[in-house]
């Protein structure tokens, strides 16, 4: 049982940095929109891997959940989710704002890779899009053609 504490401490800590980094994809995606969508392009910039670490995030989550409920009863699995929801609101404070150089530069990396991908491919439709979002985020998009 005190290693389902363990994971679940784990878990808070990486439910916070995942809706930190979240939070930082939507700050970022507004501002390099020019309209007043709810959500700017933060789905263009937020790097494809985030998604499939959150969906093992999620997993986990219910995992320990459904352990907790099926090895103590189900108040111990609203235990369980109550402490993941209130650690990681306790632990986001620990993780670098969403507006932090942290999280822009691996926003930015990953649509410098999707853009070199994109030109490699000949896909130019895409490249060209994530080459604006790039310019308009500051990046030097020459830079990476030319490499």
């Amino acid at each position: 049982m005190a290693l389902l504490w363990v994971a679940v401490v784990i878990l808070a800590f990486a439910f916070a940095y995942s809706l930190q980094f979240t939070a930082a994809t939507l700050m970022m995606g507004r501002a390099l929109s020019d309209s007043e969508s709810g959500t700017g392009f933060q789905d263009a910039i937020t790097p494809p891997w985030k998604t499939r670490i959150d969906l093992g995030i999620y997993a986990a989550i219910l995992g320990a959940i459904g352990l907790g409920g099926w090895w103590k009863g189900p108040w111990d699995a609203v235990l369980i989710l109550l402490s993941i929801l209130i650690g990681a609101m306790v632990v986001r404070r620990l993780f670098p704002a969403p507006d932090s150089a942290h999280y822009r530069t691996l926003v930015i990396r990953s649509m410098s890779w999707r853009y070199a991908n994109f030109v490699k491919h000949g896909d130019t439709v895409r490249a060209g899009v994530m080459g604006m979002l790039l310019r308009k985020a500051g990046a030097d998009v020459d830079s990476l053609h030319a490499a």
